[in-house]
């Protein structure tokens, strides 16, 4: 087969998207001024607060705070935009570990976009935990427990949510354990 001009651009082109390393998504550099941070996972490192800015590109990223679990999560907003109508939805898958076939999916942050004050759209959340069970001696047992107490996710001194149950902020962990964030994927 011959490749000539377009194609072999094109063919560039969509070899080159396709084969980005998930970890790049993580790095500072990368993340362009004009793509909109949907949110900001706050956490701390040696009692210092630090921040994990989520932009909002499709695919895997690994955080900053890998291998750092935090009693507490803080998700504070992204940024708000300006657009005729409402923006597009986005969901934000949260996971323990770092390997895409081995890592434990721990919630779902569903991102909707309400108007505010100013006419802008500002970025509220709402958690959609995936709680994992199986079946054992015909009983649905879950699958991530401490001694039998399932680990469920607690939302904490998040405030009152808006009609629809998104919040503007959330401040969530886990009721038995320290939540550990490793990467995330949006969508």
């Amino acid at each position: 087969m011959h490749i000539r001009g377009r194609s072999f651009v094109f063919f560039f082109v969509i070899v080159h998207v396709f084969t980005l390393p998930a970890a790049s998504l993580a790095d500072e550099d990368y993340i362009q001024t004009d793509t909109p941070i949907l949110m900001r996972l706050m956490y701390k490192k040696n009692d210092e607060a630090k921040e994990a800015k989520i932009p909002a590109i499709i695919g895997n990223a690994i955080s900053p705070a890998k291998g750092l679990p935090q009693l507490v999560w803080q998700i504070k907003p992204g940024d708000s935009l300006t657009a005729g109508k409402r923006p597009q939805d986005r969901l934000v898958s949260l996971y323990t570990g770092t390997d895409i076939k081995k890592r434990l999916l721990l919630s779902l942050v569903h991102i909707r976009y309400f108007q505010n004050k100013d006419g802008n759209w500002a970025p509220f959340y709402k958690i959609n935990q995936q709680y994992l069970a199986v079946r054992r001696g015909g009983r649905w047992v879950p699958v991530t427990s401490v001694r039998g107490v399932p680990i469920l996710i607690v939302i904490t001194d998040s405030g009152v949510p808006n009609a629809y149950g998104f919040y503007p902020k959330l401040n969530i962990g886990f009721n038995t354990r320290r939540m550990q964030i490793d990467s995330w994927f949006v969508r």
